[in-house]
This record gives C-alpha cells, structure tokens and sequence, in this order.
C-alpha cells in the first residue's frame, strides 16, 4: 500500500439513518461480508456534492458498507444550503476528511479532492449515485490480477429518484477503440477505478467543462495506460432531475 496505513474506521457500527422506515436491503442494511485479502492496495474515493442531501445519505452509506479496510474517503461539498452538513457530520467518524466551501463545479471539487489523495486506487462517486456491495473489492482484485490494467470499469444499473432500478447501462463497452471512444462515451464512470500513476500522468478533470468532464479525462488518459473491463455490476447510476446528464451541467 502507498505510504502510511489509514486510521481504522470506528468499530461502532454504522447509524441507521434518517427516514429508513421502510427501507430494506443495500445500502440501508449490509451485506455479507467479504473476505480480506492480505494486503488490500488503499482506495481513496472522492464524492462531490451540492445540495444533494436527500440522496447523499444512501451514497455514504454505499461506501462505508463495503467494509473494505484500507479505504481513504473524503467528501468535497461545495457549500450546500440543504440538509448535506447534517448528513455529513452524521457519518464524519467514517469519513477520512471533508470540507463544505463554495467552488467552481464538480470537477473542481474531485480535483481538490484527489489532490489530497494518498490511495493507490482512485476513483469518485457522485453524491446521488452508489456502489454495489463488493465493488470496492472487485476493484482491488482486478488490479492485483492484471498488474497491466491502468483502469478497470464494469456495469451498473441506472435507478430512479427512489433507488429503483429502471434498466442495465447498456451503453457500456466490453471492447472498444480510440475512435469509438473519442465520439461515445463508453464507460460508467461510478463503475471506474484506476491506479494513482495513471492520474498523476493524465492530469487532473478539465474545470472549464461543467459536464462530461469524466469522458474528457478517460479520453486522455486512455492514451496513458490500458483499460480492463470486468465482467460485473459494481455501481447505480441514478436518474433524477439535478443530475449533469439532465442538466447539461447548468447550476
């Protein structure tokens, strides 16, 4: 792993949340756990957020259920006015580091927080989508398999305001080729990972662009390293009004 080891997370278990009544199944209840290989790389995941608060809980909760026990988890909120800081400070014992700041879009916010990255794997994970039990796992083991891979990506379901699942993304590509890549985007960013060096040689997100700024950074760094497709679901990609791919990235 790359530096010094993470604080353990608290052993106290996790709260149940607000407004769960009713609610079953990942992430408001765990899922079994899974196994710890000997030395886990650190993944540090970043999540962007503002004033996303009503969904934001779920996400969390999505991360710190994967018990994966080298995780680096910081939330980037650009000063939302909604009930974001109380479900924030509510978990903040889980979290590596959070701040709450105004600033210039999403991709600034993921670049402050990689920046402050110490984890051998990165990724981000918006603020309204989740991870599927496993996927943090699923992430590190194809890395310690494929010493090749610079980036692995896999599928993920596209669910409602409610957390239902709607449909596969069915947009993403087992196999593709630089042209294909450069005029569809054919990667589920939440189900993205990829190894510190390759950030460090792509650069950071381009903070001019207020949507697609995902496709743009897997363009270039596409040109830096060898993508992997693994063959499961390891993230949901909601579907609801504020998202970017609604909005064209217009506040």
């Amino acid at each position: 792993a790359h530096g010094e080891a993470v604080t353990p997370l608290p052993d106290t278990p996790l709260p149940k949340g607000e407004g769960t009544s009713g609610r079953a199944g990942w992430p408001w209840t765990p899922a079994p756990r899974w196994r710890t290989p000997a030395a886990p790389p650190r993944i540090t995941v970043v999540t962007p957020s503002f004033n996303q608060g009503r969904f934001l809980e779920a996400t969390i909760r999505s991360v710190l259920q994967q018990e994966y026990p080298n995780l680096e988890y910081i939330i980037m909120d650009g000063g939302s006015t909604d009930g974001t800081l109380d479900v924030i400070r509510r978990y903040e014992p889980w979290l590596s580091g959070w701040s709450s700041a105004p600033d210039d879009g999403p991709a600034q916010a993921i670049n402050r927080g990689l920046a402050q990255a110490t984890g051998d794997i990165l990724c981000w994970l918006n603020a309204d989508d989740l991870y599927l039990p496993g996927a943090l796992w699923a992430a590190a083991e194809a890395f310690t398999r494929r010493p090749e891979a610079a980036l692995v990506y896999g599928e993920g379901w596209y669910i409602d305001e409610a957390g239902e699942r709607i449909e596969p993304c069915r947009f993403v590509r087992r196999r593709f080729d630089r042209r294909y890549l450069v005029n569809r985007d054919p990667i589920l960013q939440p189900a993205a990972f990829w190894r510190r060096e390759l950030w460090r040689a792509t650069g950071p997100l381009d903070e001019a662009l207020r949507w697609v700024f995902d496709w743009e950074w897997f363009i270039r760094a596409h040109a830096q390293g060898e993508f992997v497709y693994l063959p499961r679901d390891l993230a949901l990609y909601r579907i609801q009004p504020a998202a970017l791919t609604r909005t064209g990235g217009l506040p």
